[in-house]
């Protein structure tokens, strides 16, 4: 069996006090999630908690400078998708709705209700994880696994 170096990173599914999520509408050019809203988040960096990578994340990628309420929701086992396999720390927050969001350079952050989600392209597991954290209380584990971008297994642990 081939072994594969993973990419770790945190998923943050922030929300406003009206139930809206913010999302990044990405711009990266040269990369697989141009053109689809996804939730921010990024690579935890050496000796940080994921507490602060959500704070470090929001703040460079959409100015935000308060994150409350940060919950770890679950894990999710990504393969496929990527050149490496990317294990993520799916995580819940709530921010402030009449903030004020800076576009930067990996997109432009948008507040998108649930009803809006057919609005924008999504990676078709970005949706089932919303769904988890809205009703799931445990903690969820979940392997994710693609084939030419396209999602063809979802299992729940």
């Amino acid at each position: 069996m081939k072994y594969s170096l993973y990419e770790i990173k945190v998923l943050m599914f922030l929300q406003n006090n009206k139930g809206a999520y913010l999302f990044m509408n990405n711009n990266h050019k040269d990369s697989i999630i141009s053109g689809y809203i996804n939730p921010a988040g990024g690579h935890i960096e050496e000796g940080e908690t994921f507490e602060q990578t959500v704070k470090r994340e929001a703040f460079e990628e959409m100015g935000i400078k308060d994150v409350r309420d940060i919950t770890l929701r679950g894990t999710v086992n990504v393969s496929g998708f990527k050149e490496n396999p990317v294990f993520m720390l799916i995580v819940s927050g709530t921010v402030d709705s009449d903030i004020k969001l800076e576009a930067k350079d990996e997109g432009e952050p948008v507040w998108v209700s649930e009803n809006g989600f057919k609005k924008y392209r999504m990676f078709e597991d970005v949706e089932k994880f919303v769904e988890l954290i809205k009703t799931r209380k445990d903690l969820f584990h979940i392997v994710s696994k693609f084939e030419d971008r396209k999602l063809v297994e979802f299992t729940i642990s």
